[in-house]
């Protein structure tokens, strides 16, 4: 976990320019009880039809088995708010996620992640950084939560 308050000054500087909302770092390594918690929302298949969920639980819950061991992670977000959203929502009696207008989160979060990752490699060349925007194999809820960054909800994970 990076422990310095001067390093974890310098990042939050870093992470302010970088064009995200909001950010976090906590420890990469998931607790005992969220590990307990994501098992037994697979074995009661509240996964629902995501088939891919239950698939390496060992790299979804052990940060090691996916081929590096990161000691902390930065948790980032970025409120989505297009403003053609509100043009094509009036009129309509349904709701839609916000993430449905615009262009897709993934592109638009790894654009903003791209500069930040190039100029903490820069500050810290003896860390590796690597970024994921669904697309790596971790529960990011709960790293989300353990970064302050959000709570547990009802499905407990």
């Amino acid at each position: 976990m990076i422990e310095s308050k001067e390093i974890i000054s310098e990042f939050k500087t870093l992470i302010e320019g970088s064009g995200f909302d909001l950010y976090g770092i906590c420890e990469a390594n998931i607790p005992e009880e969220d590990r307990e918690n994501i098992l037994l929302w697979v074995k009661k298949h509240k996964h629902g039809n995501m088939e891919w969920y239950p698939k390496n639980m060992d790299l979804r819950l052990d940060f090691k088995n996916l081929g590096f061991d990161p000691q902390s992670v930065i948790v980032l977000g970025a409120i989505y708010n297009d403003p053609e959203y509100e043009k094509i929502r009036s009129g309509m009696t349904f709701q839609f996620s916000k993430y449905a207008v615009g262009e897709d989160y993934h592109r638009v979060l790894r654009k903003h992640a791209k500069p930040l990752i190039k100029a903490l490699q820069k500050k810290y060349p003896n860390h590796h950084f690597r970024q994921g925007v669904d697309s790596l194999p971790v529960p990011e809820k709960v790293l989300a939560r353990l970064a302050g960054l959000g709570w547990k909800g009802k499905t407990r994970i």
